[in-house]
Parts: C-alpha cells; structure tokens; sequence
C-alpha cells in the first residue's frame, strides 16, 4: 500500500429515498436516514481514499466503525459524507468520518479499515466459519 499523506480525504454526496429509512421486518419506524444506511455511506466514502493507494495485487476489508449518529436526515435530503486518512499502522488505514446535511452535523466517528493480499483475503472470505465445540 501506498502510504497516506496527512490530512488526505475524499468526500460525496447522496440524496436519501425510500429504502434507506430506519425499519424492522419490513415495517417503517421513521422516516429519515437510517443508521445502517449511514454506515453504508461512510464506509464507501473511506473506502474511496483507500482504494487510490492499493498496490497491485491488493484488497481492502472493513475491520470496524465506531459512528455517533447525532441528527435525523428527512427523506429528500441531501448528505454530505467525508472521510479524512488519519495516522494509521501499516496494512490498515483509520479514517475520520462526518457526515451533514442542510448545515448541520448528522455523524461522526471512525472507520477502520485493513489491507491485505487480495488472494489472501478471498481465501479467507471463502474459508467456512469455525463451529464451536461443547
């Protein structure tokens, strides 16, 4: 991987519609941008900075997100998300997140990111999970 020069960042938009609302079992509690789908768009914000310093051969997998959701995001509105590279260790890359819309703070947080050998990882993704044993 490339290494990051301080302060990089990417940032983009997305309007929230219908699917993107707070729901369980199918059935709509509010009508404003849920946390999952917030998530979703932090997440592909940082991994847009992650992508440009891929070395051949190389992948990235989410390792965490630790995000405040602090204010509702009507359908309609339009959010802005952006991601900020901070000082991370080799092979990983923690980005600061935030995201707004109108003016006003909708979240903040953290992603966390790792690098590793594309092979590597898609033979983990395609090892099945450990059974416990009594």
């Amino acid at each position: 991987m490339r290494p990051f020069a301080g302060g990089e960042g990417a940032e983009m938009e997305f309007t929230v519609e219908p699917g993107m609302e707070a729901a369980f079992g199918g059935q709509v509690i509010h009508r404003v941008l849920s946390t999952w789908a917030l998530v979703h768009h932090l997440e592909w914000v940082s991994r847009r900075l992650l992508v440009e310093h891929f070395d051949p051969g190389e992948e990235g997998a989410g390792a965490g997100v630790s995000i405040r959701h602090l204010a509702p995001a009507p359908i309609g509105s339009v959010v802005r998300v952006k991601a900020v590279a901070r000082p991370s260790r080799p092979g990983h890359l923690t980005t600061d997140v935030e995201a707004t819309a109108g003016g006003r703070l909708v979240a903040q947080g953290q992603v966390f990111q790792a690098i590793w050998p594309a092979d590597e990882l898609h033979r983990r993704m395609a090892e099945p999970p450990e059974t416990s044993q009594p």
